[in-house]
């Protein structure tokens, strides 16, 4: 159903496609914005996040997260999700009739690496295109490093016996495993 496929423990990965139309002016402030929403998004759904992507684009981000979520996780649930994150709701309506609509449509939840249109003349012409910016690849890194100061934070007392070095070496990283993390939250 464009969800991912199922891993173990009745769990499975799942992609969200985030589409922001505008590009942040004050990124820590933006990053943590977003950090906040995927932290509510973990606590109302049973999500965890393992991965955030960032690309630039002509107005805007597109944002692709990586998320672990139950089995049931549906794609009106992702649909809500992106929503909340911030996702462009024109583009969500869309995807919500791509769903509800009696044509099925496999892959209902795309974001386009490029835009084009025809000019007076009826060339083709690119209007926009994705970029993996130095811009993206900050705005990106600094969206994990809150959600992880987010959801390290809620760790229960109970597990004081992870070392610091250990969460640090976590934090560092953008490629963290989640699942290893999870491990030790659990």
């Amino acid at each position: 159903m464009g969800c991912g496929k199922t891993v173990d423990r009745g769990f499975k990965n799942v992609r969200l496609l985030v589409d922001i139309d505008y590009k942040p002016s004050i990124e820590q402030k933006f990053a943590e914005e977003i950090a906040k929403k995927m932290n509510f998004i973990d606590f109302t759904f049973g999500t965890v996040f393992t991965r955030v992507k960032c690309f630039e684009t002509g107005r805007g981000l597109h944002l692709i997260f990586d998320v672990i979520a139950h089995e049931d996780f549906s794609d009106m649930d992702i649909i809500v999700c992106q929503l909340a994150l911030g996702s462009d709701y024109k583009r969500e309506l869309f995807n919500y009739r791509r769903i509800k609509g009696k044509t099925k449509v496999k892959d209902w939840n795309i974001l386009f690496k490029k835009k084009v249109k025809r000019d007076a003349d009826g060339n083709i012409v690119y209007v926009s295109e994705e970029r993996e910016t130095e811009f993206a690849k900050r705005i990106a890194q600094m969206i994990m490093e809150e959600y992880l100061k987010l959801t390290l934070g809620s760790i229960p007392e109970i597990r004081k016996d992870i070392k610091e070095e250990e969460l640090r070496e976590m934090k560092k990283s953008l490629d963290v495993d989640m699942k290893d993390l999870l491990r030790f939250m659990l």
